[in-house]
């Protein structure tokens, strides 16, 4: 299978450099778009250059490491491919900078990001626009300033909010510094990334009041079918019966119904009781979380997306601007 076959089995829609050993003026460049490569400058005679570009998918995750090795025609001294000692071409990285705007979540939806173009001065005297790579010998540090405000995709005028690092392992992104200045060390395929976030600009945000609290409700209830007998056709009816069984709020067990109030931005993990026993020794079990939705007067389950090792049922929520939320439960027909 040819090389381009393969990659073209991978979702690529990325691509940078995160490791290089060229001689100066030499670059090695791959288009994957177009599957054509250019290589161009002077190779010493038997010594191997690389170029490594990380591929990736439309998440930005990374998928392949491709490696670009380019020989210089001809022997070295002592007849073999390797190095001259004191000759070698210093060892080079690159890592990339960014910037996103990021526009808060509603209720328990999370923030979104967007990609977004500024300016970033590099050590004080060179204007970079986002996103961009900067190459230098390793252990190179750079002084990265992002400056206070920005304007997003819509024009709309966004202050900074944080200097985040990409983390591999974890494939998710860490804060690394809340002053628009920032003094990184180069390291080979490294990511940084300014976050502007929208609101108001030029303001001091004053310390959050009772009055500016949100409060979001908890409840929780028993749901089944009421079996129609007025009529032969009638539409089924569903009936929902407040029960209350403990929800983890964090560490802390609450009973059902109860308010979640806190500064817009507050986050909260709910966690529901898997199993409840009514009254009657009906037993009963989580089923899903609903919330309601004040322009159409109903509620509306929630889809959840559960990754990695979280408990069934948990709910990541993010107080925004208050609402209802309410655990539902079912009829558990299991037998012992």
């Amino acid at each position: 299978m040819s090389l381009a076959n393969t990659l073209s089995q991978h979702p690529i829609a990325g691509s940078f450099i995160v490791d290089q050993n060229l001689p100066p003026g030499g670059s090695i460049l791959v288009d994957f778009d177009q599957m054509v490569g250019s290589v161009s400058g002077t190779f010493a005679a038997g010594t191997t250059y690389s170029v490594t570009y990380l591929l990736l998918d439309p998440g930005e995750c990374p998928i392949v490491e491709f490696e670009v090795l380019v020989t210089g025609e001809g022997e070295g001294p002592n007849d073999g491919p390797s190095q001259i000692p004191g000759t070698t071409p210093p060892t080079r990285a690159c890592m990339t900078i960014s910037a996103v705007v990021e526009v808060p979540g509603f209720l328990f939806f999370p923030a979104t990001t967007s990609d977004l173009s500024t300016t970033i001065i590099v050590n004080s005297e060179q204007e970079r626009v986002t996103p961009f790579q900067l190459c230098e010998a390793v252990t190179t540090q750079f002084a990265l300033n992002a400056g206070e405000t920005a304007y997003g995709p819509d024009q709309s005028q966004a202050s900074f909010d944080r200097w985040e690092k990409y983390d591999p392992i974890e494939q998710t992104w860490i804060s690394v510094g809340e002053s628009p200045y920032i003094y990184v060390p180069l390291q080979a395929g490294s990511s940084y990334r300014a976050v502007f976030a929208e609101g108001s600009i030029g303001t001091t945000t004053p310390t959050p009041s009772r009055q500016q609290q949100v409060c979001l409700s908890v409840s929780a209830v028993f749901m089944y079918q009421r079996i129609a007998t007025t009529a032969l056709f009638a539409q089924p009816q569903f009936v929902a019966e407040p029960i209350n069984p403990q929800i983890l709020v964090g560490e802390e067990a609450r009973d059902a119904p109860f308010q979640l109030c806190g500064a817009p931005g507050t986050r909260y993990v709910l966690v529901p009781q898997e199993e409840y026993w009514t009254i009657e020794e009906n037993r009963l079990e989580f089923w899903k979380w609903q919330r309601y939705n004040a322009e159409t007067e109903t509620w509306d389950d929630i889809l959840q997306l559960l990754f990695g090792n979280v408990q069934p049922g948990q709910l990541t929520v993010n107080l925004q601007s208050g609402g209802q939320l309410r655990a539902v439960y079912r009829q558990n027909t299991e037998v012992y």
